[in-house]
């Protein structure tokens, strides 16, 4: 059965949903003071690509729902044709993967929520005491080599 526009649409917005809530996540786990710079040489490029895929996915979104390409070139600055030539065929993939399993997306953007609401909690109760003591820790491992991975590599 296809989906119909309406559920293209909604299947389309869980998944923007969802990828800004992984985006959202892998920001927070960057914001800690002291594990932020080891994560990040991990989570940069993973962020880079994913805000690639929100781009497409917002693009897509606004497709479906009438908007027009000139519309969006016009809100980047760009002409419709480089807009539609570096966008139109991840447009076109996003908006098909997005309704191959909605009901997984919808529940692993609302894990996903959960998750940043714990990371934003416990920033939220630790950042100052953290930005205080993250010197300290960036000496010490400093002093330590391979000491800014040894822990994660063995988590991840």
């Amino acid at each position: 059965m296809n989906p119909t526009a309406e559920d293209r649409v909604r299947n389309l917005l869980i998944a923007l949903s969802e990828e800004a809530l992984e985006l959202a996540t892998s920001a927070l786990m960057l914001a800690h003071p002291i594990d932020g710079p080891a994560f990040g040489l991990r989570f940069i490029p993973e962020l880079s690509q994913a805000a690639r895929r929100l781009e497409q996915l917002t693009v897509a979104a606004l497709r479906q729902s009438g908007v027009s390409w000139d519309v969006l070139a016009e809100r980047y600055g760009v002409s419709r044709q480089s807009m539609h030539r570096r966008l139109s065929e991840d447009v076109d993939r996003q908006l098909e993967q997005a309704q191959l399993f909605p009901d997984m997306n919808q529940e692993h953007a609302e894990r996903l929520l959960e998750t940043a609401s714990a990371l934003a909690s416990f920033l939220q109760e630790s950042l100052v005491d953290d930005w205080e003591a993250g010197p300290n820790a960036a000496d010490a491992r400093r002093r330590q080599p391979q000491s800014w991975w040894r822990e994660r590599e063995a988590d991840g």
